[in-house]
């Protein structure tokens, strides 16, 4: 996760900052592994991340969705059963909170990558916390800010990482 000193994590579902190097960390850190993310995330990215599982967190995930048909189908269900069939054509898979769950207690990783819902679901039990300090302030004062405050009191720092040698 990456935040500002003042713990903002996103502007309008979106990163406030645009930093090349941490960017890099974060493809080299996740690269060939699980990433867990909520729906909003998932679109603010806007396309699956390469190289990673991509599973995202949805109250419509395949099964409640194809759980509706009756046989009739309306025109936004079609088309939600549409962006699903492309959603796992490009290797996203949507699951709900709860399949989540039982998957980061049996799977060893998987990066929890946002947004602030997700973390506040996962954080408490997370064994590791891979978390860039973004120099500076982006605060906006709008309702779109989106701060996570962290009490990393509990948490013991293993090792820390400049970010320009990636």
């Amino acid at each position: 996760m990456a935040q500002d000193e003042e713990g903002l994590i996103g502007i309008g579902n979106k990163l406030p900052w645009r930093l090349p190097e941490e960017l890099a960390f974060f493809k080299a850190l996740t690269g060939g592994d699980t990433l867990l993310m909520g729906r909003k995330t998932y679109q603010s990215i806007g396309k699956p991340l390469p190289g990673r599982t991509n599973l995202v967190i949805s109250k419509r995930t395949k099964q409640t969705v194809f759980g509706e048909l009756d046989g009739s189908i309306s025109q936004s269900l079609l088309k939600e059963i549409e962006t699903i069939r492309t959603e796992e054509e490009l290797g996203v898979k949507r699951i709900s909170l709860e399949q989540a769950k039982k998957l980061a207690e049996t799977q060893q990783k998987i990066f929890v990558i946002g947004g602030r819902q997700i973390y506040n679901e996962f954080l408490k039990d997370a064994e590791v916390l891979h978390l860039s300090i973004v120099k500076g302030t982006y605060k906006t004062n709008t309702e779109e800010d989106v701060f996570l405050k962290l009490d990393l009191s509990d948490w013991e720092l293993k090792e820390e990482l400049s970010l320009e040698r990636f």
